[in-house]
């Protein structure tokens, strides 16, 4: 039996990093470097959980339509078609709070999507993926607790 895989399920608000800081070298001036390695991945993961859902929702619809979905089909920007406007609001907040760079965010933001579209495409993703939106359909909710989909996505690998 498969395990499942590293889920991206976050605490409250869905996200590991709840306020920005308006300076992040200040913000973690006395972090040590380990400290800093795990702010920097928390930040990752947020952006990735935030891209995730645009992007099952893309490929759900081009699944639905008979379409072929890759990331040259579906770039970052057009997640704002698929449910994503605000996720890419809150990206842009990230990434411009931790790369001043321009340059340098748009490469950040290349590979988290990369990672977020290859997560989407793990077929054992997609299953737990299908599961978790099939149950939030039928139990007619807005949101569900972390716990509860945890709980669905699990019942895939029983």
């Amino acid at each position: 039996m498969a395990s499942p895989p590293a889920l991206l399920i976050t605490p409250e608000g869905g996200r590991l990093i709840h306020t920005l800081p308006l300076c992040i070298d200040e913000a973690t001036k006395d972090f040590s470097p380990a400290q800093k390695h795990a702010y920097q991945l928390a930040f990752e993961a947020d952006i990735v959980n935030l891209l995730v859902g645009p992007l099952a929702e893309a490929k759900y619809v081009a699944l639905r339509d008979n379409e072929p979905i890759n990331p040259r089909l579906v770039p970052v920007q057009a997640l704002q078609y698929y449910g994503g406007t605000s996720d890419l609001k809150i990206i842009r907040e990230y990434l411009e709070c931790f790369i001043t760079e321009k340059t340098e965010r748009a490469d950040k933001i290349a590979e988290l999507f990369l990672i977020a579209f290859s997560f989407i495409n793990n077929p054992a993703n997609w299953q737990a993926i299908v599961a978790l939106a099939d149950y939030i359909l039928r139990a007619g909710k807005d949101r569900i607790e972390c716990e509860e989909a945890g709980l669905i996505i699990s019942q895939q690998y029983l």
